[in-house]
C-alpha cells in the first residue's frame, strides 16, 4: 500500500494539470489580486484644486464650507479665488479640475470626468443636502455659524463593520477569502485524473493498471488518500502563501481556517471524483461539467 501511495505522489506531481490549476494558478491570482487592490484600503488621493469664482449675490455659507474643506486634516481641496476668465484659461490649461461658480446658487464646472471631478461633485452635493440645516442655523444662531460648520465636518459614522469576533471586517479581503474556495475546489481537478486513471475504457494507461494484480481496492483507496492530501496541501500553502508572504490579515484564527480549508478541499476533490466517475463520457465532456460546476 505504501508503493502505491509513494507513486500515486509522484505521478501526480509530475502531472500539469495536477499541479498547475490546483496549486500555481491560485497562487499566481494571488498575487495579482495583491498588486491590483490588495492594499487600496491604504490608498491616499491628492489634494484636488480649484477654481472659485464669485459672482453677485455670492453665497458666503458655501465658500466658508469650502475653507473648512480646505483647511481640514485631509486636505481634500486646494482653493483658489479667481476670475472667471482666468479658471476658464487654467482649466483649460488642467491647472485646476474644475470651477465653482458661487452665486445664489453654487455650481461645478468641470472640462472631463474622474476621480478628482466625481470629488469636487460630491462636495457640491454634500452642501446642498445640508444646506436646509445651516439656513436654519443662520435663522436661529447666526452667530454659531462657524462652530456649527466645524461640528459638520466633523460628523462620524455611527456604524462599524465587525465580524462575529468582534473584529474589524476589510473589505477588501473578501476577495482573497473567494480565492481561497476557489482553491478549494480547484482540487477537482486531482480527484478527477484519479478517477480516469482507473477507467479502462477511457485511458491506455487505465486499461493496464486494471489489468494488474493488484487489488482493486487498494488502487482506489490509494488514489483516494494521495488526492485527498494533495488537495489538502495545496490549499495550505495558498494559505500560508497569503498570510506569511504577502502580508494579508484575514482577522481570523489560522487553526480554525486550517480545518475549514479541509473540508473544502474535501468538497473539491470528492467533486473531481464524482464527475471522473460518471459513465462513459469522454474526458473533455467530464473537463466540461466540473468546470460549469
Amino acid at each position: 500500500m505504501l508503493h502505491l501511495l509513494k507513486y500515486n505522489v509522484k505521478v501526480k506531481l509530475k502531472n500539469f494539470g495536477m499541479t498547475f490549476w490546483p496549486l500555481a494558478f491560485p497562487l499566481i491570482l494571488g498575487t495579482l489580486f495583491y498588486f491590483a487592490f490588495g492594499n487600496i484600503s491604504d490608498a491616499d488621493f491628492q489634494t484636488v484644486p480649484v477654481a472659485v469664482v464669485e459672482e453677485a449675490h455670492a453665497d458666503q455659507v458655501f465658500l466658508a464650507f469650502l475653507d473648512q474643506i480646505e483647511g481640514g486634516e485631509d486636505k481634500l481641496l486646494s482653493v483658489e479665488k479667481m476670475t472667471d476668465e482666468q479658471a476658464q484659461d487654467k482649466l483649460e490649461a488642467k491647472k485646476v479640475s474644475g470651477i465653482y461658480y458661487v452665486g445664489t446658487e453654487p455650481s461645478l464646472t468641470v472640462a472631463s470626468s474622474g476621480i478628482e471631478e466625481s470629488i469636487l461633485q460630491s462636495v457640491l452635493s454634500s452642501y446642498e443636502n445640508t444646506r436646509s440645516t445651516v439656513r436654519n442655523m443662520l435663522k436661529t444662531h447666526p452667530e454659531g455659524i462657524f462652530d456649527g460648520l466645524r461640528a459638520m465636518m466633523k460628523q462620524q459614522n455611527g456604524v462599524q463593520e465587525l465580524s462575529l469576533g468582534g473584529r474589524t471586517i476589510d473589505g477588501n479581503v473578501q476577495f482573497f477569502y473567494a480565492l481561497i474556495a476557489m482553491g478549494c475546489l480547484y482540487g477537482c481537478f486531482i480527484g478527477f485524473g484519479a478517477a480516469i486513471s482507473l477507467q479502462a475504457n477511457l485511458t491506455a494507461l487505465a486499461a493496464r493498471r486494471c489489468v494488474t494484480p493488484t487489488h482493486k481496492l487498494k488502487l482506489v483507496l490509494s488514489e483516494q488518500i494521495v488526492s485527498f492530501f494533495l488537495g489538502y496541501v495545496d490549499v495550505v500553502i495558498l494559505l500560508l502563501y497569503l498570510r506569511y508572504v504577502l502580508k494579508l490579515d484575514f482577522q481570523g484564527q489560522m487553526g480554525r481556517m486550517l480545518v475549514i480549508c479541509f473540508l473544502g478541499s474535501l468538497i473539491g476533490v470528492s467533486m473531481g471524483i464524482f464527475v471522473g466517475s460518471l459513465g462513459k463520457m469522454k474526458e473533455g465532456v467530464k473537463i466540461g461539467i466540473i468546470l460549469g460546476i
